[in-house]
């Protein structure tokens, strides 16, 4: 069954900025732009509104739900209020009522309101583009280079362990064909930090904050895997092994 979302159009004010789009709620997902996340899910307005989606070439979005009362920014509506939108590129029978859907991240967007719940939630969201500041590109392309040089030093130091970092691989494998914006989406959607922590990097409204704030994030990963190496060797303080 098609879900026409074309009659919601004056809710949107037809502004080029703003759409109307359907939205898929995760509690453990995050999409970025230029990214691809495989959600897994069994709910039928999930499948229905993904299975729309690829056959008509639409847009959802991807918004993570507030699981944590504590940290909730907005209890009444439980969701936060930033997302990515994705096209559905893959919807994959896994079991029984089971399915995977890959989504490739577009645009960060911001929810205005929602306009419809049934077959499954229809939102007004506005679209959002990273904001530039002086000085962007060369302070891009720097923390760009740090991050590749962090990312080899922390496979290096992992290479002895079980848990090797193969996402540091596949990242740094397709990096000659990313610009820097897309680096950083891409290195924020596969590094292995809480769903939280990804969720406040999507937020950022300027990508050189995003990468700093990245950066700030692998260097501390990096000083966690130097103080592993440290530590048999009787380095038992932080300060110590630097």
């Amino acid at each position: 069954m098609f879900i026409p979302l074309q009659g919601f159009e004056d809710e949107a004010e037809l502004e080029d900025s703003v759409r109307v789009v359907p939205v898929m709620f995760t509690a453990s997902y995050v999409l970025f732009p230029g990214s691809t996340v495989s959600i897994v899910t069994s709910q039928p307005s999930d499948i229905a509104m993904a299975e729309q989606a690829l056959e008509r070439g639409e847009q959802v979005g991807i918004l993570l739900k507030k699981t944590l009362p504590g940290l909730a920014k907005n209890l009444e509506e439980g969701w936060y209020e930033v997302g990515c939108l994705g096209m559905v590129s893959q919807v994959k029978l896994l079991e029984e009522a089971k399915y995977a859907i890959t989504f490739v991240g577009t645009q960060r967007f911001r929810v205005q309101r929602e306009v419809a719940d049934y077959p499954f939630p229809i939102f007004v969201v506005q679209v959002l583009n990273d904001r530039q500041v002086s000085g962007y590109a060369p302070r891009m392309r720097k923390l760009r280079t740090l991050m590749e040089e962090l990312f080899l030093d922390i496979y290096r130091l992992s290479e002895d362990q079980e848990g090797h970092v193969e996402w540091i691989l596949e990242l740094l494998d397709m990096t000659f064909e990313l610009d820097e914006e897309d680096f950083v989406n891409a290195a924020c959607s596969s590094m292995p930090i809480s769903t939280l922590e990804k969720q406040m990097l999507l937020e950022y409204p300027i990508a050189l904050e995003r990468f700093e704030k990245a950066a700030e994030i692998l260097e501390f990963e990096h000083k966690r895997k130097l103080l592993e190496r440290a530590a048999p060797l009787g380095v038992l303080s932080w300060d110590a092994a630097f």
